[in-house]
């Protein structure tokens, strides 16, 4: 009724006041609005405060309220009603509302908001910081309030000097792990290291996180920066997983060789042999010296390493030296048994035990041997690998080298080596010849013929070296290579009277091949050698061999007589009776040579009487002869 009574006598302060003690505080601004009425808000605040609080709020807002224009109160006013009241909560309600617009005039009101819960509820300011509202607030004022009550990554969030940061930054225990990460966004690479190197400075269990942010900025902080304070403390759980999350990004041989190594010093050992399986991006030697002198106890890393980049001879000597012979016949068995030249070669070298390497060698069928022939010849060892070669040859490897070294030791021990240099199939007669040269030059010989062309020189060479004469003349008339009687009968060979002698008292009178007679005689015709073309021939048609009625040859004979040597030829014409007469006859009376007598001689032998009368008659003028 008094309220009724006071709208109708126009009395609005009346109204309000009657409107707020009977607590109908939400009327108090439609009438407001309803009537022009302009009452001063601030002492009505303050007469609603000690009633209703939460009113005194809505009231509030609705006064500073900018949206429909000017507001009706003064913030700063209204704030300190509230706090007047130590109304905080409320305060604090009413100022995210009204500061919602973020306005840089009001900053004094944002860090008034940060200040009362700071003192009375800091978790209610960790709330108002995660709202993210404000940004003209006093920074350094809050974040020291901050530091007081123990939000350090608050404090870290507002502080902007670097003696502020680096020491709250040492309350990592206090601080959520995503703020401190999060922080590091702001920091220059010099700053981010400074503070890296503090944390870790401070507390060893900072290692975590610190190996976290070197990920995390691994784009603005230099990775072998990082490295150097993860390593000056000697933290190799934090390398390791810096590291590993770096290494996809880069080739750098120095980062791998890091990670390599905080793997080994942590024991993890297959990790370490992945990486140098599956890349190439490490310096080889540098890893290959920081694990012989890291002394794994599972050498397998360096056991692939120095199989990728031939380092096996090191490696045979470090696992050999440090009594690691199984891993000797992992790597030979498992890993790589074409390393089985070079690992024996080695275990040679350091005077192994020979039954151990007998052992190795007869566990392994398969493996390059060339390069084991090679090892063991070298070493003067080769009769050990007598069996294992022997074994190799009963299941029909063909190989060369194979056969090459047990010509080589048959030769050596006297095992039947003629037997073998001639039915052997696959041996290298250049190399074996060339073995058996200051040994046996005779086994030289048999290793060279059985070349059959391809090692004549060679075959020239030592036959002429070792007076072996009989031996190169058979070869000559075997052979039947007109250019090879070429190079032997050349007037520059000092040995070509010893072969020819050979040739003429042994060789050809030896064979049975029609072939190997022709040729020979042609390559002395070809040579220019009558003389001693006469005694070859002599030693075939008039020493009653199976070529003595050979025409061709009785022909050559008398002819290359007429040509050279004359006074054989009447008896020639005498002894033989298969050559061509009528044509011999013709030749001898021929003005170069007036063999007159032997052509008369030839056409008494044969009937054919004119003939030998024109002789008579044209060519001695001998009436009473014809």
């Amino acid at each position: 009724m008094a309220l009724n009574i006071y709208q109708q006598s126009g009395s609005p302060e009346k109204v309000i006041q009657g409107l707020i003690e009977t607590n109908q505080l939400d009327k108090i601004m439609p009438y407001c609005q309803q009537t022009g009425h302009v009452p001063d808000f601030v002492k009505i605040l303050r007469q609603i405060m000690p009633v209703n609080a939460q009113a005194a709020v809505g009231l509030a807002k609705m006064v500073t309220n900018r949206d429909n224009g000017p507001p009706k109160a003064n913030i700063d006013q209204v704030t300190h009603v509230f706090l007047e009241f130590n109304k905080i909560q409320e305060c604090t309600a009413f100022l995210l509302e009204a500061l919602k617009n973020n306005r840089p005039d009001e900053g004094h009101l944002q860090t008034k908001v940060f200040e009362i819960n700071l003192v009375s509820a800091p978790n209610v300011a960790e709330g108002i910081f995660k709202l993210n509202l404000f940004t003209a607030y006093d920074r350094e004022k809050v974040a020291k309030m901050c530091e007081q009550v123990g939000l350090y990554g608050r404090a870290l969030q507002n502080y902007s000097n670097m003696q502020d940061i680096k020491r709250v930054m040492l309350n990592t225990h206090a601080i959520p792990e995503e703020q401190i990460i999060e922080f590091f966004a702001r920091l220059s690479e010099e700053d981010s290291l400074q503070c890296m190197y503090d944390m870790l400075k401070s507390n060893r269990q900072n290692v975590q996180i610190v190996a976290k942010i070197a990920v995390k900025y691994a784009d603005k902080i230099d990775t072998k920066k990082s490295i150097e304070v993860l390593e000056s403390f000697g933290t190799n759980e934090g390398m390791l997983y810096f590291l590993a999350n770096v290494l996809p990004q880069t080739e750098d041989p120095d980062i791998y060789f890091k990670y390599i190594e905080a793997c080994s010093r942590l024991g993890n050992y297959k990790e370490v042999e992945r990486v140098i399986r599956e890349t190439t991006n490490y310096d080889p030697v540098k890893v290959k010296d920081f694990l012989k002198e890291a002394k794994l106890p599972d050498p397998r890393p360096l056991i692939y390493l120095c199989d990728m980049h031939n380092f096996t001879d090191e490696l045979t000597r470090y696992l050999y030296n440090n009594r690691q012979n199984k891993f000797i016949e992992i790597y030979l068995f498992k890993v790589n048994q074409n390393a089985t030249p070079k690992v024996l070669g080695t275990l040679l070298e350091l005077d192994c035990d020979e039954v151990y390497i007998k052992q190795l060698l007869n566990s392994i069928r398969v493996c390059p041997i060339p390069e084991l022939v090679d090892e063991f010849e070298q070493k003067g060892k080769l009769r050990m690998l007598q069996a294992w070669l022997e074994s190799r040859n009963d299941e029909r490897i063909q190989e060369p080298a194979l056969h090459n070294a047990l010509a080589k030791i048959y030769i050596d021990i006297n095992k039947d080596p003629q037997n073998f240099l001639i039915n052997n199939q696959y041996y290298d007669s250049k190399v074996v010849g060339k073995y058996c040269e200051e040994r046996n030059p005779d086994l030289a010989y048999t290793a060279y013929k059985r070349a059959w062309g391809q090692c004549d020189e060679e075959l020239i060479e030592v036959t002429n070296r070792n007076f072996l004469y009989r031996l190169q003349a058979r070869y000559l008339v075997e052979r039947q290579d007109e250019e090879l009687w070429g190079k032997v009968l050349t007037p520059d060979n000092k040995h070509r009277k010893d072969v020819v002698e050979q040739v003429v008292q042994t060789a050809l009178p030896e064979t049975k091949n029609a072939d190997e007679v022709s040729c020979t005689v042609k390559a002395f015709m070809t040579a220019e050698l009558p003389h001693e073309l006469i005694e070859l021939l002599e030693r075939i048609v008039l020493h009653n061999s199976g070529f003595a009625n050979n025409q061709n040859l009785q022909n050559l004979l008398i002819l290359t007589a007429i040509k050279a040597d004359q006074s054989k030829v009447m008896d020639y014409i005498n002894r033989l009776d298969n050559y061509d007469g009528v044509e011999l006859a013709r030749i001898a009376q021929e003005e170069e040579y007036q063999l007159y007598d032997e052509a008369l001689c030839i056409y008494k032998k044969f009937q054919e009487h004119v003939e030998a009368i024109k002789v008579l008659l044209h060519k001695q003028n001998n009436l009473k002869g014809a």
